[in-house]
């Protein structure tokens, strides 16, 4: 039940809130890529 849950709220999430969670995945990969480029100096 917990997992239906919170897989129905993610969908609800996602659908409700698509621009806020663009916003996010591009925070996320600026973030990856600025520890890529520190990884690499």
């Amino acid at each position: 039940m917990g997992d239906f849950d919170e897989k129905s709220f993610l969908v609800f999430f996602i659908t409700n809130d698509k621009r806020a969670c663009q916003k996010q995945a591009i925070i996320l990969k600026m973030k990856k890529s600025f520890l890529a480029f520190l990884m690499i100096i």
